[in-house]
This record gives structure tokens, sequence and C-alpha cells, in this order.
């Protein structure tokens, strides 16, 4: 991440998207806003013997700066490095990737809201 030190961990599940909602209408990204120029991150780190209650909360409250499991951040860019092949569905399409760079193009989309 630019200006922080390296993550590094076992995560669960990665979403990353410039909108509150997924597919379906499910929200993954709830501070995310389409004309802020920023990609919004949540990882759900792996953690065994953890409450599933713990998580409830802090997916309830992302900007808490005592979260655990959940990590989110708004991003211009970052980079993701694993030591071995990840899952990705980006937009629909399935890939496998050890690094992958992901990065917002502000202004690039005329979008009306």
């Amino acid at each position: 991440m630019p200006g922080e030190e390296p993550l590094e961990g076992n995560m669960l599940v990665m979403a990353v998207g410039n909108n509150r909602l997924a597919g379906g209408g499910f929200e993954v990204a709830p501070k995310a806003r389409l004309n802020d120029g920023l990609l919004d991150l949540a990882i759900v780190r792996h953690a065994k013997g953890v409450a599933l209650t713990r998580l409830k909360k802090e997916l309830e409250t992302p900007d808490d700066p005592e979260n655990q499991l959940l990590y989110y951040r708004q991003l211009r860019k970052f980079t993701l490095v694993s030591s071995r092949d990840v899952h990705f569905n980006l937009d629909g399409e399935p890939t496998l990737e050890k690094n992958i760079k992901f990065s917002v193009l502000p202004k690039h989309l005329g979008v009306a809201y």
C-alpha cells in the first residue's frame, strides 16, 4: 500500500470496488463513491478461533482502527503479491495471479448520478 508497511498474512476474502455494491446489490464497499478517484479495498483476514460476532461487528464499523479481521482502505492504487496463485474474479472473468496491480483512472468514464 502506498505510504504503509506491507500487510502480510492470510486472507479469507477480498473485494475491490469503486462503488458500494457488487452484483445483486450486495454491499462490499460501504464508503465507496463513483466520483472520488479511489478504489475501496476490503480484506477479511483468515484467523482461527475467532467468533463470527466479532467479524459482524467489524463489517459494521469498517473504519475502526481496532479491527483485527477486516482491513478496509481507500486507495488510488495498490499491489497484491502472493507466494502462490490466487483465484480472482475480475468483473466476471476468472483469473489466477501471484502479483496483481489495482489502480483507478479518475474521471475516465462519465457517470451520471
